[in-house]
């Protein structure tokens, strides 16, 4: 998660926004141009936007909402020992109030300044983030005393007053387990460059009982595949996804691929693209497939393609029409893994088999 400006005050909702002269000599950057600033570098990160009066006020937003996607704001609830800051009769107007339409989340907390060490202020905050569906995060871990306030009193990691409050919430939750998050965030639904990373691709591991897969039962004596970044080639930018391989017969295949959380991404009307290049070695009776499967039963579908499509050294482009797909029980609405596997042939194809070695291939630009 990236937060932009931590604690803003002391300046009008417009310059919190937008950006402008504080009254205090020099000009602020606004919110709305930091996160246009982050999503520019093509990050698609939770923002945590911060309000007013050091964060803690969020009753200008809906007047002054920063235009984007996957946008948290943030709320700091201090109190004092004599209990007249930010008390919690003020909450609903400071930002409980936005939780009926924005994402919330208490980023910091606590009682400022507190020597004897009270946690009712904590409990307090929590109670009432977690009846407002808001999140909250602890701050901080550090062995400063209850002036700081901290959660713990020593490095290793003994609670203090605030932390054992902290830990009980924590303890206290049985939520299952988030679903992994989709790609593309607010932009495409598929957008795999592999631009500086795999983007989370790996080999399928399905042991498959017609055929050979070499990423389970590498061949004997053989080297297994490997799937890696490769930062020195792409198309149209540096980076792809890099598979090393050696057949040694006929019905042998690697699969690279991802795979989404259920129900899967709604790709109704998409068409699967994806570029893919044989950097060396040779692929004399190979063949490969783009491929996208959809529900509980991972029904396939793919466009097969022999080998004489991909020529040595060459981008070439491949796209899969998911709406031309005529396996029963197909549904694009429901994409749980896509991939691009490359087979050594087929016994069917006649003659017999040829080891080609090691054979290199780069995938770049999977998009929809």
């Amino acid at each position: 998660m990236f937060e932009l400006y931590n604690e803003p005050h002391d300046v009008s909702w417009d310059v919190w926004r937008n950006g402008g002269d504080t009254g205090a000599g020099w000009k602020a950057v606004g919110m709305q141009q930091l996160y246009d600033a982050v999503r520019a570098t093509g990050a698609q990160n939770l923002v945590l936007i911060g309000g007013l009066n050091w964060a803690y006020d969020l009753s200008g937003v809906p007047a002054n909402r920063v235009k984007g996607y996957n946008i948290v704001y943030a709320t700091h609830p201090y109190g004092t020992p004599d209990g007249f800051t930010r008390p919690p009769s003020d909450w609903d107007r400071a930002w409980g109030s936005l939780t009926a339409t924005d994402p919330v989340v208490a980023t910091e907390f606590g009682v400022l300044n507190d020597t004897a060490c009270t946690t009712g202020y904590d409990q307090q905050v929590i109670t009432y983030a977690d009846a407002h569906s808001a999140g909250w995060t602890a701050w901080a871990w550090y062995p400063g005393g209850c002036t700081f306030p901290a959660v713990i009193n020593d490095w290793a990691g003994t609670p203090s007053p605030t932390g054992m409050v902290v830990k009980a919430a924590l303890g206290g939750y049985h939520d299952p387990p988030a679903s992994p998050p989709l790609p593309g965030g607010g932009g495409p639904d598929l957008a795999y460059t592999f631009d500086s990373s795999v983007q989370g691709w790996s080999f399928n591991t399905y042991d498959d009982p017609n055929q050979q897969n070499l990423a389970v039962h590498p061949p004997a004596g053989g080297a297994p595949p490997t799937l890696a970044f490769d930062s020195t080639d792409g198309s149209p930018d540096p980076g792809a996804l890099r598979v090393t391989v050696d057949f040694e017969d006929f019905n042998q295949y690697v699969d690279a691929n991802i795979n989404f959380a259920p129900p899967g991404l709604n790709l109704t009307g998409k068409v699967l693209h994806a570029r893919i290049k044989l950097v060396s070695g040779a692929f004399p009776q190979g063949a490969f497939q783009l491929h996208a499967s959809t529900g509980s039963s991972y029904t396939w579908g793919a466009v097969f393609f022999n080998a004489s499509a991909l020529p040595p050294g060459q981008w070439v482009d491949f796209d899969l029409d998911l709406g031309a797909v005529t396996s029963s029980g197909y549904d694009p609405s429901q994409v749980v893994q896509i991939g691009v596997q490359l087979l050594s042939g087929l016994p069917s194809g006649g003659g017999t088999f040829m080891s080609p070695g090691t054979a290199v291939f780069d995938i770049d630009t999977v998009t929809d």
